[in-house]
């Protein structure tokens, strides 16, 4: 939870430090379709590599974590 809790911190941090930059350089509503595509990869990279997670144990997925990164 913790180093989860410092990325988000950190990416707020970089999306408030280039967010002016990028509105100067390319425009608002370019900036905002740029964001509406990295919350879209996401969701795919989030749909693909994640494992649901409903209706298992801790133990069950502690196992299956195992297997899948060893």
């Amino acid at each position: 939870m913790g180093v989860a809790a410092v990325l988000l911190w950190l990416t707020n941090f970089l999306i408030g430090l280039v967010f002016p930059s990028l509105v100067s350089g390319i425009g608002v509503s370019n900036v905002y379709f740029l964001f509406v595509v990295a919350g879209v990869f996401s969701l795919a990279f989030v749909k693909l590599y994640v494992p649901e997670t409903r209706g298992r144990s801790l133990e069950t997925l502690e196992a299956e974590l195992r297997t899948r990164l060893s």
